[in-house]
Parts: structure tokens; C-alpha cells; sequence
């Protein structure tokens, strides 16, 4: 049964306090800095701030989130010591051995995006592999696994910038020919006023063939007892919230 009395909790989460982190070169809509005056806050918001809050209240849990370095965010949570959770994840067997996964929870459509200041006539991309017949670019720490999945050369990937802002800078300079990420997150950041990308009339976008959505996952410590307990109990909210259409309310905030 799917079904648990409200306020119930798995007792590794009895009285505990769940410290979240996530990536913090902010990943809106889903997880960001509060604006005021076009200046971000010390307020982290966002859907899957939402979400985690929404569940962690029904059920009177605790919790900390603090945006971190990605690389650094995904380590503490391997450890399981000071950070038990992180709030976005796309799948890949490395992830899969080293945390709990939770259902899917919201999906993002994968672009493929160039300058047109150098490449005026676009890209010959018929297919993701065609990818890496362009330097291609990344950014530091970022896992690429939808890229893995459809069989891109990675080998000569210049991942170096620091945050997808950085990597668009790249793109115009003409380091990097190419890059891929979901369109959902740029509207986010153009939105946030992190970078216009919408409006960037050099900025060359399209859909990457024969690529579907990229499905987003928490993901969880396997170091600490308590790191399956959320997986087992946030995966009961979250396949209750799909069935009620609450998390679909919850998204349409952020596309108005």
C-alpha cells in the first residue's frame, strides 16, 4: 500500500535534522536563489524546493539546503556525514552504485546550442554523435549522462567552465563549438536574469535529434541507515503527488 498515516516516518528519521545541498550555480527553475531588485538573496526556492519542503512538512521533518559546489555537494553526499541528500540528479550507472535514487520527479528537454557568430549557417547534427564532430563543451563536475547514454564521444569535451554562463562566454569566443543542455534550465536562468539566453540573438539553439526528455531524481547518502529511509519515504509522496496531479500544479507556477 501506498498509503501512510500523515505524520508518520521511518524511525532512522526520528528527530533527525536532513541537511540537503545542491549545485550552486543554481539549477532554476528547480533550485535557485531568490531575486530581490534582480540581486539574489540568501532564500534558496524553487519546484524542488517545493517539493522537499511540502513532503518534509506533512511529516514534521527538519531540514537544512545549502547551494554548494557540484562536485563538492555530490562527494558530501557520497560520504553521508554532513549531507544526507542532494535535489537533482540525471541518472548514470556511477550514480546508481553510489546513491539512492528516488522516482523520477520532473523531466527537460535536451538542446543542443551554438554560436552564430561562428557558425552562421548552424550545425550538421542528425544525430547526438554527430556532437562530437565539434569541440564540444561542459561544464565542470556536470555528469553528461544523457550524452553517455546515446554513445557521444566525451574524450575531447572541454568542461572546464565554471557554470553554464562561462560556457555560453566560451561559445561566442570560439573555444568551444557546441554544448548540450536542457532547454527548461536556460528559460530558468534567462528568467532569474543569470544570463538573457532567450534573447541572444547569437546564441544558436535547437532540439538534439534522437534524444528523449532527461528525467531528474533525488538522490541519497548509501553511507548512512537514514539516507534509505528518506529514499523509501519521499518515493511514497512523491508517486502520491504524480497520482493527484500536485506535482504538475506545482510546476505550472514556475512555467507562469
Amino acid at each position: 500500500m501506498l498509503a501512510n498515516p500523515v505524520g508518520a516516518q521511518p524511525a532512522e528519521l526520528a528527530g533527525k535534522i536532513i541537511h540537503i545541498c545542491d549545485d550552486g550555480a543554481e539549477w532554476p527553475p528547480y533550485t535557485y536563489y531568490k531575486r530581490v531588485q534582480e540581486k539574489p538573496t540568501e532564500e534558496t526556492i524553487g519546484f524542488s524546493v517545493d517539493v522537499i519542503r511540502e513532503i518534509f512538512s506533512k511529516h514534521g521533518i527538519d531540514f537544512t539546503l545549502e547551494l554548494l559546489p557540484w562536485k563538492r555537494c555530490q562527494s558530501e553526499v557520497l560520504r553521508g556525514t554532513n549531507y544526507h541528500m542532494f535535489l537533482s540528479g540525471s541518472k548514470n550507472p556511477t550514480r546508481e552504485k553510489n546513491y539512492h535514487l528516488s522516482e523520477p520527479y520532473y523531466s527537460a528537454t535536451p538542446y543542443y546550442f551554438w554560436s552564430n557568430k561562428h557558425h552562421p549557417e548552424g550545425l550538421d547534427i542528425n544525430a547526438p554523435t554527430d556532437l562530437a564532430n565539434y569541440q564540444l563543451g561542459g561544464v565542470r563536475g556536470y555528469g553528461y549522462s544523457l550524452l553517455k547514454e546515446l554513445n557521444v564521444d566525451l574524450s575531447a569535451m572541454d568542461d572546464g567552465a565554471n557554470d553554464i554562463r562561462a560556457l555560453i562566454i566560451k561559445l561566442h569566443r570560439g573555444r568551444i563549438d557546441v554544448f548540450q543542455e536542457e532547454w527548461e534550465i536556460l528559460v530558468g536562468m534567462s528568467a532569474i536574469g543569470v544570463y538573457d539566453f532567450t534573447n541572444d540573438a547569437d546564441l544558436g539553439r535547437s532540439p538534439l535529434p534522437g534524444a528523449n526528455e532527461t528525467q531528474y531524481y533525488m538522490m541519497f547518502t548509501k553511507q548512512q541507515p537514514v539516507g534509505l529511509a528518506l529514499k523509501t519515504l519521499i518515493d511514497r509522496e512523491l508517486i502520491l503527488m504524480k497520482q493527484s496531479g500536485r506535482l504538475e500544479t506545482m510546476f505550472r507556477k514556475y512555467l507562469d
